[in-house]
């Protein structure tokens, strides 16, 4: 395009003016002399032609009337840059005749502004989009916030007014000979990008991928792909879709489409193809996706194994579904597209119709035979099963237990207790345990928890044990890929015990939601249980009362062991609410201790963590800890009924209170004692006033 302005003024008005054959006079007027008020005499012969020309071809209007040879003189002899109408006017006019320019006219427009002297200022609302649109392609490239601007991207209406390209006339669809639907071509810019539009499985527009002319792709700012998809077909198609094709790439589901006519998704990249196949099979069952019967995962040369893993989520979750799986090749990255450049339509019909039904492998057979489905009921009742206890009946091994109770309960306490004695062999009060590795997942976070550890150590005077592991990172019960990965990494560790803290920080669903749960547990019961390993989950009790599990009914259901921590002023109780398989223990009782610890803090005090210690149930309902109940007989025994010196009991009380602050736990003993009207002061003297019965 030439680049003088009043070459260019005489294009753009020329092009603008065989797009408003329904204008009158005076608005193609308005357009003219805003454009051509800088060309100067010397073309004004070019301007009366068109506009001539423009008469001649709308004579037959009243418009066209309007347009007098001699209204054209004098419009086109009062063309002068001093009586111009503004820039604004200009576009004004345009917008009444719904006239949108094209980007190389908007462009030139600027072009005659800024070389006659003038300031160019965006006041049309088409300039104005595009400067967005152009910024959010400038954040999508650099990673950059585009919060702001998300709402001009996803205005597909907006879009599609103001750049009316067809989106098989921009450069990467002309490269990969492709006509996409359900994509934009947001810009006429050698530039811009073409915009696929991404779905989530229940089909709302989510986000746009946006390829570039020379392949490079990049998301809207916080986009998050796992589970999106773009529909290379019509999405009421998808929606009453029999027969659904996955692949892998934008270009490869076009192509398929075209070839083929089957509904086709892209889940963008091979590594989303698993997650979305599982996703869809899951929803299946609810509003979308309910006529599938059949779904051919269609992946590149190379990557047979990606397809088998999204096969098998598939068939996870929709065991009567029909799947099938094909390559485009046997070269590595060769895509359906490629086969579409290179060979044709007839080639990609043919070689998706070769696509071969997917089953599951069995698991190899034994060296007596396949496992029979059933057996005789007299097997079972020839000899005892032995039960194999990691902590002798608490945890069985292979089971799934909850602990739970409110907060500040010592749920976390227990578990960590079990955790530090299962891996030492140790007994927990007087149950015993067997000797296995534990992995320990603190989800929840690490703060304190190596302070319990280390006050662990001081009760039971050993070392905290190499074979209790802790996790560094979360896991999510309810992907049941991450589940997996989890079960292969307990399995290689040895690890016969997983303890779970706590269970609301370990998914991302809805407790309350009965499905949500139930693959929660199906995933622990096909990835870590089905190896032998026992699981505890550590959870918080109901909002309406203490004695059950906050959530569904069918995390109580799921369990074959449940234990409630309660806490009261005096202590800690465990209490076993469910014992599907075994008698339910007596409960047991526990004060929590202070453990001064040998680490010191900033201020180069002794810090402290707490532990468990036992106590009897007459002691919890007196409402005295253990240690107080032993101060309280050590006075006894210095009484005999009598009177004692204040300091002869302190001196006798020192000597069993385990912390080192045992001043402040003797006055804190005494106080407590008196105001139960155990003990009484008679000056420095004391003496026993009534006995716990």
């Amino acid at each position: 395009m030439d680049s003088a302005p009043q070459g260019n003024a005489l294009q753009v008005t020329a092009s603008l003016l065989s797009r408003t054959g329904h204008a009158d006079y005076e608005q193609r007027r308005q357009i003219c002399w805003s454009l051509i008020a800088n060309t100067g005499p010397a073309h004004k012969d070019e301007v009366q032609a068109l506009l001539v020309n423009w008469r001649e071809a709308n004579a037959h209007t009243a418009s066209g009337r309007k347009g007098a040879a001699a209204e054209i003189d004098q419009f086109v002899g009062s063309c002068d840059t001093g009586k111009a109408p503004s820039m604004g006017t200009f576009y004004h006019t345009l917008k009444e005749l719904g006239v949108v320019p094209t980007y190389q006219e908007r462009v030139a427009i600027r072009s005659i502004t800024l070389e006659s002297g003038q300031s160019y200022k965006p006041v049309s609302e088409w300039d104005q989009i595009e400067l967005n649109v152009e910024r959010v392609d400038a954040a999508s490239r650099y990673n950059l916030s585009n919060t702001a601007l998300r709402g001009d991207m996803l205005s597909r209406e907006t879009w599609a007014n103001l750049y009316p390209l067809d989106p098989a006339e921009h450069p990467y669809a002309i490269k990969k000979r492709i006509k996409p639907l359900n994509a934009i071509a947001y810009s006429e810019k050698p530039t811009g990008a073409l915009a696929f539009s991404l779905y989530d499985v229940n089909f709302e527009l989510n986000s746009y991928q946006m390829i570039h002319p020379n392949g490079d792709k990049r998301h809207l700012d916080g986009t998050k792909t796992s589970g999106l998809f773009y529909p290379a077909s019509l999405i009421d198609g998808l929606q009453e879709a029999g027969t659904l094709i996955i692949c892998a790439g934008n270009a490869t589901a076009c192509s398929i489409y075209e070839a083929t006519g089957i509904p086709t998704i892209s889940a963008l990249d091979d590594g989303n193809l698993a997650k979305l196949a599982g996703a869809i099979a899951y929803n299946r069952n609810g509003p979308s996706w309910q006529k599938l019967e059949r779904v051919i995962l269609a992946g590149d040369g190379g990557t047979l194994a990606k397809l088998q893993k999204a096969a098998k989520a598939l068939l996870y979750w929709s065991p009567d579904i029909e799947v099938k799986t094909v390559e485009a090749g046997t070269e590595s990255n060769y895509d359906f597209n490629d086969l579409f450049v290179a060979e044709g339509i007839g080639a990609v019909k043919a070689k998706i119709a070769s696509a071969e039904i997917y089953l599951i492998e069995e698991e190899a057979s034994s060296p007596e035979g396949p496992k029979p489905f059933f057996i005789s009921a007299p097997v079972l009742t020839k000899e005892p099963k032995p039960v194999n206890w990691v902590l002798s009946n608490i945890i069985e091994a292979g089971s799934l237990t909850l602990l739970f109770g409110p907060p500040g309960s010592g749920k976390s306490l227990i578990a960590l207790d079990w955790g530090f004695c299962i891996p030492l062999g140790l007994d927990w009060h007087g149950l015993k345990s067997t000797q296995c590795p534990v992995a320990y997942f603190a989800a929840e976070g690490h703060s304190g928890l190596s302070r319990r550890l280390k006050a662990l150590e001081h009760k039971y005077s050993l070392h905290a044990p190499a074979q209790l592991l802790v996790s560094t990172q979360p896991v999510d019960l309810l992907q049941p890929a991450q589940v997996e990965n989890l079960g292969k990494e307990l399995d290689s560790q040895g690890i016969k015990l997983v303890i779970i803290d706590t269970l609301h920080r370990s998914f991302t669903g809805n407790e309350n939601d009965s499905q949500d749960m139930g693959r929660v547990f199906h995933n622990i019961d096909r990835y870590i249980r089905s190896t032998g390993i026992a699981v505890l989950i550590v959870h918080h009790s109901g909002h309406q009362g203490t004695e059950r599990s906050r959530g569904s009914s069918a995390i109580r259901a799921a369990m074959d062991a449940e234990f409630q921590a309660d806490r009261s002023e005096t202590g800690v109780s465990l209490v076993c609410r469910k014992a599907k398989d075994f008698e339910p223990p007596e409960p047991r009782h526990f004060t929590i201790v202070t453990q001064e610890l040998d680490w010191l803090d900033e201020d180069n005090f002794p810090m402290h963590s707490a532990i468990l210690q036992p106590a009897d149930a007459g002691m919890m309902q007196s409402g005295l800890t253990k240690i107080e109940v032993e101060v309280l007989d050590t006075l006894k025994t210095l009484s005999g009924g009598f009177e004692v010196a204040e300091k002869s009991w302190r001196d006798a009380a020192y000597a069993i209170i385990p912390t080192k602050a045992k001043r402040n736990s003797f006055a804190r003993i005494k106080l407590k004692l008196i105001k139960m009207q155990l003990i009484e002061l008679i000056g420095d003297k004391c003496r026993i006033v009534s006995s716990l019965t």
